[in-house]
């Protein structure tokens, strides 16, 4: 099965707007940032308001790998032959994301990580190991190990389950 990059978008399209729609339906105040090219720049999709402070989030669909583990990929570079960005270098400059929300089709769900403590892990504990997938060249987190490294449950990371809004 070769990769297709329209249908890519796609699902990260399908997964944004998911989380655009939970905040229409939970009358969370957000603004969606996409086509603005500051945020571009910044890989940031959404700015939710928690107190009328400004919180970027950065959502990603994961349809490959995470389906068959709890393992997510954070991609560094975007594309090898230019040497561009990958989303994880963009998104961890001053003003990136605070949170990042991973959609799991398969199991209909996000999850929704800090994007310091995952930033601090990696510093930590590194990569699981690194992979080039199509163009790009990217890490593989383990998210039960992401958990006892933090000393919490896997559970507490699931966001949108089913109509089960749980906040971790």
């Amino acid at each position: 099965m070769g990769y297709n990059f329209k249908e890519d978008l796609q699902k990260a399209k399908f997964a944004e707007e998911k989380f655009i729609s939970w905040c229409k339906d939970k009358n969370v105040k957000y603004e969606d940032v996409r086509l603005e090219k500051h945020y571009q720049d910044l890989d940031v999709d959404v700015v939710i308001y928690k107190d009328d402070k400004p919180v970027n989030i950065e959502i990603k669909s994961d349809d490959g790998i995470a389906k068959y583990s709890n393992n997510i990929t954070i991609e560094l570079i975007s594309n090898m032959q230019y040497s561009t960005e990958g989303w994880w270098v963009k998104t961890t400059k001053e003003g990136g994301s605070k949170w990042l929300l991973f959609y799991s089709p398969q199991r209909n769900l996000f999850y929704k990580i800090k994007t310091d403590d995952l930033k601090q892990y990696i510093k930590e504990r590194g990569f699981l190991r690194k992979l080039e997938m199509f163009n790009s060249w990217c890490g593989l987190i383990n998210l039960n190990s992401f958990c006892r490294w933090k000393g919490i449950e896997l559970d507490s990371l699931i966001f949108m389950q089913q109509n089960k809004e749980r906040v971790a």
